[in-house]
């Protein structure tokens, strides 16, 4: 997945191809972070549905 962040370039600037590949890891840090988030929030959500649940099943009995 990493190879669809890397940005294509013809310069033959050491500098410029090393912003490029920077920018291309703090890419796929921050979409690899974004996804470990929405897990973790989809998890908490199906969490909570589920306490809730237990809450009105108990208030119910």
């Amino acid at each position: 997945m990493i190879r669809k962040f890397l940005a294509r370039t013809t310069s033959r600037r050491l500098n410029v191809r090393l912003l490029y590949f920077y920018l291309a890891i703090l890419l796929y840090n921050i979409w690899v972070l974004m996804n470990i988030v929405s897990k973790i929030i989809i998890i908490a959500d199906n969490l909570r549905i589920f306490m809730v649940s237990i809450l009105i099943k108990i208030k119910n009995h």
